[in-house]
């Protein structure tokens, strides 16, 4: 605290320290390029200009910098994006806390509503802005030009991810499989959580942060739960924003 009403006659101003910087929190720049989005070879490819992605989901230790923040989650205001978010934090006024716990595995229990109040929040004391990925954004990731399956190719390989064929029945950390990142280095696209996706279905013109809470958006690239063909690059899961489990976690995107 500094000032005092005898020294200047205002009342003391409460110095708040900035949040520590966010641990494991790597930018992958991707070049713009083209894609297909839902793996329908009829359909037009679309543009993408060029973004950066986080190396790794969104993990536990990265959320808790957000939970621990005085002006992170406790701040209501990072969800007055939509009247759906305010009404879902309002309902919410705790985080639900992921299942399971470790620094490195990725974050999980988290709505839409909570990954993009993240991103607010992130952007708020960044500078930058900082969102959540589109799915064209992600097929760009993992397809780079030539609209493979998986980000290593078309053939599933169950070292290369955490899938049900792992057999592993939970989150693994988020660097364990170097041999399943992109060629860019982009890690864990596939396999041990759904990542939230910004949009939803046919919203051209749309404004995708206004989504209700009827107003699917798209989890994409499966968990370890689910079979490898749900994990492939044109598998898109629609869900509704207010869901969490276990098996729902989210990454970030820095747009250029």
């Amino acid at each position: 605290v500094i000032g005092t009403p005898t020294e200047n006659g205002k009342p003391p101003v409460e110095i708040i320290p900035p949040a520590p910087p966010l641990p494991m929190l790597d930018w992958i720049a991707i070049p713009g390029g083209h894609v297909r989005v839902g793996g329908d070879t009829a359909s037009e490819r679309h543009p993408i200009p060029s973004f950066q992605i986080s190396k790794y989901p969104v993990t536990n230790h990265q959320y808790q910098v957000f939970l621990d923040d005085v002006k992170g989650y406790a701040n209501p205001d990072w969800w007055n994006f939509s009247p759906a978010a305010a009404e879902w934090r309002k309902n919410n006024p705790k985080p639900k806390g992921s299942t399971f716990k470790g620094d490195e595995r990725p974050t999980e229990m988290v709505s839409w509503f909570d990954a993009l109040a993240f991103c607010k929040w992130l952007s708020a004391r960044s500078g930058e802005k900082i969102t959540l990925p589109t799915i064209a954004q992600r097929l760009r990731v993992i397809q780079e030009d030539d609209e493979r399956l998986y980000p290593w190719g078309d053939e599933f390989d169950p070292t290369r991810c955490n899938t049900r064929e792992a057999n592993i029945k939970m989150t693994t950390v988020v660097n364990r499989y170097p041999q399943g990142a992109t060629r860019l280095g982009v890690f864990d696209l596939v396999g041990n959580v759904w990542e939230w996706c910004l949009n939803g279905r046919d919203e051209a013109g749309k404004d995708p942060e206004q989504a209700t809470n009827e107003d699917k958006r798209i989890v994409h690239g499966g968990s370890f739960v689910s079979p490898y063909e749900r994990s492939q690059a044109t598998f898109l899961y629609f869900i509704m924003p207010a869901t969490t489990f276990a098996s729902i976690g989210f990454r970030i995107v820095k747009l250029d």
